[in-house]
Order: C-alpha cells, then structure tokens, then sequence
C-alpha cells in the first residue's frame, strides 16, 4: 500500500505540469486560429474588395426603320456580375446621342481648330440629345448572382436621317453610398 500511495503521488506529480502544458497549447491554437481567420477574411473581404460588387457592361443595338421619317432603334444593356457577391441596382439610365450629321455648332469648332473635348474631360459631351432613359427599381427588384447576366431594354424613336450615334449607360453603385460612383459604357453605333 505505501508503495500504490507513492506511485500514485509520483504519478499524480507527473500529470499536472503535462495537463497545463496542453492547456496552454490548446489555448495558444485557439488564438492562433483566430488570428488566422481574421487575416484571411481581411484579405478577402478588405484587401481584395469583396464586399463591392463588380460589373461587366456591353451594349447590344439593333435599328429599325418604321416609316420614312423614322427609325426604331433598340438598346439592351447587358449586366454581367464578375464578382464574388450578390448585385442590387437601384438605379440606371441610358442615352442616345446624335453624331453624324455632325452639329453645325461642332462642325464650326472642328473648322476652327477648337478641340471639342472640353478641359478636364476624356470625351466629346456636347453632342445632341436625342433620347433618354432613367429607371429607378424598387429595394431587391434587380439582383445578379455572382456569374449572371441582366439585360435592360430601350426603345427610342429617332430620326431617319441620323447615321451614327452614341449610346451610353450608367448603372449605379448602392454599396458606395456616400458617393456618385458606378458603373458606364459609351458605344458608338452606326445607322446603315
């Protein structure tokens, strides 16, 4: 019996110091683990901008002519979500916008020498309008899945005699909601 006491006194002696030892790996795992887990969900969701959405644009036109004074022209904006997280739109627009015949008052500054892109701009913004399109969507009515694509049709009247146009969209971005930011495309399509 004195020999089962000390064997269990050296046993017991033994089992403690290792049972705090694996208390203390366990904990430092844990924090290791959580540590781990933070860094890659600020990669992700931080430094690679997960929580925004991304959007490929395209244009697709077709023209139409209705009677002799006229022609039917058809604008349907593909939306593609090429991002990783669900696309909520509240608002788009798209307009039409005469090229050629050029304006007198662009022909003028042409002939003048004048650059018709104005300071600051990377583009021509004074050509005529000819038609207009906004839609605001009601909370969660237009969604992409990650990988899906959206189309917005447009039907706009426009003169027979117009033969190149620009057409351009703007889809805004929700999850910027402090700022004016989204998403545009400017196509330039000819009438034959």
């Amino acid at each position: 019996m004195v020999i089962d006491s000390a064997f269990e006194k050296v046993y017991t002696n033994d089992v403690e110091p290792l049972k705090d030892i694996a208390s203390i790996a366990q904990s430092l795992t844990t924090i290791l683990a959580i540590f781990v887990s933070g860094f890659w969900g600020y990669w992700v969701f931080v430094k690679n901008r997960q929580q925004y959405p991304r959007v490929k644009l395209s244009h697709t036109i077709t023209h139409h002519k209705i009677d002799d004074e006229n022609i039917l022209l058809h604008v349907i904006v593909n939306v593609q979500n090429s991002g990783d997280i669900l696309l909520s739109l509240r608002t788009a627009a798209t307009r039409v916008q005469q090229v050629i015949p050029l304006p007198e008052i662009m022909s003028e500054a042409i002939k003048l020498g004048l650059d018709p892109v104005r300071d600051g701009e990377t583009e021509i913004d004074l050509w005529p309008l000819l038609g207009s399109h906004e839609t605001v969507f009601q909370k969660n009515l237009f969604e992409a899945e990650p990988g899906e694509i959206q189309e917005l049709h447009h039907d706009f009247i426009i003169p027979e005699d117009i033969k190149t146009i620009i057409v351009y969209s703007y889809l805004r971005n929700i999850k910027k909601r402090t700022r004016e930011i989204g998403w545009n495309l400017t196509t330039y399509y000819d009438i034959q």
